[in-house]
């Protein structure tokens, strides 16, 4: 249960200064890292570093950023692969239909999937890696601060997971268990 509220908190802090401030705080990410390794120990270290390995090259595209980065590490590290895995995914689609519908209503979606398809295209003929985002060129009205996704993902998954368990419960007091 301890580990629950501290990713609550550690995520409605991360949501607030990346909404404030379109950006994570490395303080308060740093704040989280020693209760995780006393929570647990060398997995959260493991997890950590590897997560901070994988999606590094997400940064250097500028597809994410390193502060979105660095708190889907210290979550892999409290939460574990499958929890944290599920919670990024759902935050990660909830980001998505957002920016969809953000591109739309400011009429950008057609110019960003042109420039994606350009991106890839470009990709598979010069096998390099340049910048997705570029901040002169697509401006900040397409960013879009993804903590609160993960803090949406985080109440999700745990709203599905709590569900699942509620309804095995009452399975087995109907079956006499």
């Amino acid at each position: 249960m301890i580990l629950y509220i501290c990713v609550a908190v550690l995520l409605l802090g991360a949501a607030y200064t990346d909404i404030k401030c379109g950006k994570i705080s490395n303080i308060w990410l740093l704040i989280w890292i020693p209760a995780g390794i006393y929570l647990r120990g060398y997995v959260f270290i493991i997890l950590s570093i590897a997560v901070c390995l994988l999606l590094y090259i997400l940064y250097l595209c500028k597809m994410m950023g390193a502060g979105d980065i660095k708190l889907l590490a210290v979550l892999y590290g409290y939460l574990g692969m499958e929890e944290a895995t599920v919670l990024s995914i759902i935050g990660m689609v909830c980001a998505a239909a957002f920016s969809v519908y953000k591109l739309y209503k400011n009429k950008l979606f057609i110019k960003r999937i042109g420039y994606f398809i350009s991106y890839i295209e470009e990709f598979k003929r010069t096998g390099k890696i340049k910048k997705y985002y570029d901040e002169t060129r697509d401006g900040r009205e397409i960013i879009i601060p993804m903590a609160p996704y993960f803090l949406l993902g985080f109440i999700l998954e745990l709203s599905i997971r709590h569900s699942r368990g509620m309804a095995e419960l009452f399975q087995n007091i109907r079956a006499g268990g």
